[in-house]
């Protein structure tokens, strides 16, 4: 899910999604390290879009897109003075589990976990206190460690 915490239209490179998308075999993607992407990798899609077939899915302040995460998606350039900010949040089952990083954390949202495949996050009890920042720092490092994965990355 990706919540707007501002106005997120076309011209501040709102995403977009080819519909359907998620129903093809898996693509092979690039890293391109570009220092215009803002993904960490600067990941891509190996394919040709025909751009005529994709959806925008502009957003308000508040407004929130989900979107399977095996949609083709991607977000244009910022050509306004506006910042584009947002806040990401994953939703998964507690039987899914990461298959490339040694570990990974969650925080159970609803229901119970029966796998435990994951670290469980305790729920904060203050603002940036030395205990969550400690968390950061561990959550920081798994997530390098899982998305730098095979990419010939040793600083990050």
């Amino acid at each position: 899910m990706w919540v707007a915490l501002g106005a997120v239209h076309e011209e501040q490179g709102c995403m977009r999604f080819v519909p359907q998308s998620h129903r093809m075999d898996l693509l092979e993607h690039r890293d391109t390290f570009d220092e215009k992407n803002f993904l960490t990798r600067g990941q891509e899609a190996v394919i040709d879009i025909d751009e005529s077939k994709t959806v925008l899915a502009e957003l308000d302040p508040g407004q929130a897109s989900l979107h399977h995460g095996r949609l083709l998606h991607a977000s244009g350039p910022n050509r306004s003075d506006e910042r584009r900010v947002g806040m990401v949040i994953n939703y998964i089952a507690p039987e899914m589990r990461q298959t490339v990083g040694s570990r990974d954390f969650a925080m159970l949202v609803q229901g119970e976990d029966r796998f435990g495949h994951f670290e469980m996050i305790p729920e904060p009890t203050e603002n940036f206190s030395a205990e969550g920042l400690a968390w950061h720092q561990r959550l920081l490092g798994a997530h390098n460690e899982t998305i730098y994965d095979g990419a010939g990355v040793t600083e990050t």
